[in-house]
């Protein structure tokens, strides 16, 4: 029992006692007993009519009405049970206030007792703590149970994202293991980690008192990654992967490998979001399923690397194959055609010829075919010669050794002999000539002939010709009437020293066309070898004038040559315009120099004049006086668009002013 009491008032007091009577377990009450008592001293009243009352955990109670009282005398004015409820944990403190509404006067005033009541905890829902409370998945952690009463049972349950399940029903133990299995994963596809909730039930008998829950965290392991189970390699070039074939080996700068991945699985829900590929050590990779990893400038043996990325992140296996780049170099070829036969109309050739084997598992993959064409010389009209020279070869990449061609050719004639010689992706071709007879003088009606029968011209030399023991130059500087030879394509082609022209339609790398400027060019090239050589252009109008180098096989760019007359090297000097005012023209800046004094209170002047092309468009200057004055007295000179310099004083200022203004055109 606790007893609690009031303030006094003219002796006069109020007493509660409270009693925790019992407690009911499953039901989560108690039972409070409440009496309340006036207690008086030595003073008493009557005919009145005073109530009393309690509100305690809610609930009031009204007392007995009293209506008189005696000396030292106690009237119990509430004396019931009440029935409370306490909180989901067991826990009650249960707040009251006491009244007795006294009047005074003989009797007391109003008594008051505002307090709490502490109840005995009812056990409730047991707590529990995780042993870790991180895990990865497939590992086991502790539950551990600390109960509030010792007959209690507890059924643990779990839920991971949806999925539920029960690890113990109403075990008396105080703890329990659970291992979150591994496919837990697939409800986290795109995470590493996830949380799931606990559940600690607690049962008295068959009542649930009460349910507590924690979070545990589940780790995927690393082990949990996607998986890459291959991938295929073909050319994206369809011309070379034509002729290598099988993924194993590609074709140095011809090849472009694409890489297809193979079948890859993400690891318990998770998606392939990315790729990657690699040729090891050279930079060049690709990340997407079907890319490319770019051309290879190199031979030999290399190794491809892949792998796949998940929606976790995860990185799979990576499988490697090694793959061989096979030299490829275009045709090449050369030849010499000799007369045989005992008329001499018989060509046997002297051949070089060469391509690329490209050999795979000693297997040559590449194709030679050797065709060679004969036209009279000066003739732009070829016969194919089905001769032993020519054919087609599939296991044979180089023929150092002569064969004749088929043909007859008159010994009094010279021939252009063409060669070609192909292989599966490009061909190279080859021209040489083939003289006349070898004789040692010979003429007709039209001429003679050195060292060769004649064939053109009043005299046709077949070998160098010497001049007061000089050679003669050969080289065709120009056409034989002294005219430029027009040059068409591209002019970085153009390493020959002579005369040439071009127009900027056909003939390309020309400097560009600016306003005034011709089409047509002349052009001027002086060499020294092929990497370095000279060039010069002017077009027909002089407009243009620019030259250019070959340093080391590499074009420079074009140079230009100012002419005297530009814009940018005018210089007028100094002209005087009369009234202390003088003008000059640097380039497209005009500058206007002045010194003069103003008297008589003049107020404006015009001074001269200066050419219209220098005019700024109508501008006006305002310039101050030449003292040390506070007041610089200024003025204005202005400039008209019809040359017209004059200054302004409309203040009739008489002061000297000098200095200058400048103005671009």
């Amino acid at each position: 029992m606790t007893e609690y009491r009031s303030a006094s008032s003219r002796e006069y007091y109020l007493k509660l006692w409270l009693d925790q009577v019992s407690q009911d377990k499953i039901k989560n009450q108690s039972t409070i007993r409440v009496r309340m008592f006036i207690v008086s001293g030595n003073y008493s009243f009557a005919s009145y009519s005073l109530t009393s009352s309690i509100t305690i955990a809610g609930q009031t109670l009204n007392g007995t009405t009293v209506t008189s009282m005696g000396f030292n005398q106690t009237i119990t004015l509430i004396d019931k049970n009440i029935i409370v409820t306490h909180d989901s944990q067991g826990k009650l403190t249960a707040n009251f206030t006491a009244v007795f509404n006294g009047q005074g006067g003989y009797g007391p005033g109003k008594l008051t007792i505002t307090n709490s009541f502490k109840l005995t905890d009812i056990p409730r829902a047991s707590t529990a703590s995780l042993s870790p409370s991180t895990v990865d998945l497939g590992q086991p952690f502790t539950i551990n149970i600390t109960k509030t009463d010792a007959s209690f049972t507890h059924t643990i349950r779990y839920n991971w994202y949806g999925v539920l399940g029960t690890i113990v029903d109403r075990t008396l133990g105080t703890s329990a293991s659970f291992t979150p299995p591994i496919d837990f994963a697939s409800n986290i596809p795109s995470a590493t980690k996830g949380n799931g909730t606990i559940y600690v039930d607690t049962y008295s008998g068959s009542t649930l008192l009460g349910t507590n829950s924690y979070t545990f965290y589940g780790n995927v392991p690393t082990s949990v990654v996607p998986s890459l189970t291959g991938f295929t390699l073909t050319d994206n070039n369809p011309v070379s992967g034509a002729v290598v074939t099988g993924g194993e080996a590609f074709i140095r700068i011809m090849s472009d490998i694409k890489v297809n991945f193979g079948q890859t699985v993400g690891a318990y829900g998770s998606t392939i979001t990315g790729y990657y590929a690699e040729i090891v050590g050279k930079g060049q990779t690709t990340t997407t399923n079907g890319g490319t990893l770019g051309m290879m400038n190199y031979t030999g043996t290399v190794t491809i690397s892949a792998k796949v990325f998940d929606s976790r992140n995860r990185v799979s296996n990576i499988i490697t194959r090694d793959v061989t780049i096979l030299d490829y170099a275009p045709p090449v070829l050369s030849f010499k055609a000799n007369r045989s036969a005992t008329l001499n109309t018989t060509f046997t050739i002297a051949r070089s010829a060469k391509i690329s084997p490209l050999t795979v598992a000693g297997s040559q993959k590449n194709t030679m075919k050797l065709d060679f064409y004969v036209a009279p010389f000066g003739s732009s009209t070829y016969t194919l010669d089905n001769g032993a020279a020519g054919g087609s070869w599939t296991s044979i990449s180089e023929i150092p050794t002569p064969a004749n061609l088929s043909g007859s050719y008159s010994p009094t004639s010279s021939w252009t002999v063409k060669g070609v010689l192909s292989d599966k992706f490009t061909s190279a071709e080859f021209i040489f000539t083939v003289g006349t007879e070898a004789v040692v003088f010979a003429y007709d009606q039209s001429g003679f002939g050195i060292l060769k029968i004649r064939e053109q011209g009043a005299l046709d030399v077949g070998g160098d010709i010497f001049a007061n023991g000089k050679q003669i130059q050969q080289l065709q500087l120009s056409l034989k009437d002294g005219t430029q030879i027009t040059a068409t394509g591209d002019l970085n082609n153009y390493k020959t020293t002579g005369f040439y022209m071009g127009n900027n339609t056909n003939l390309t790398n020309l400097p560009p066309a600016v306003s005034g400027s011709h089409p047509w060019y002349h052009i001027i090239v002086q060499r020294h070898n092929d990497q370095y050589v000279l060039q010069q252009a002017v077009d027909f109008n002089g407009v243009i004038t620019a030259y250019r180098v070959c340093y080391s096989g590499t074009w420079k760019g074009w140079q230009y040559l100012t002419q005297s007359t530009h814009p940018n090297l005018v210089n007028t000097g100094w002209v005087n315009i009369g009234n202390g005012f003088q003008y000059k023209r640097v380039g497209d800046l005009v500058s206007l120099y002045y010194d003069f004094t103003i008297s008589n209170g003049t107020t404006s002047l015009t001074v001269g004049t200066i050419p219209t092309a220098l005019t700024p468009r109508r501008q006006m200057f305002r310039i101050a006086s030449w003292d040390n004055s506070v007041n610089n007295y200024s003025i204005h000179i202005q400039v008209d668009v019809n040359g017209n310099v004059q200054w302004l004083n409309p203040s009739a200022f008489n002061k000297s002013y000098a200095g200058s203004v400048s103005w671009l055109i």
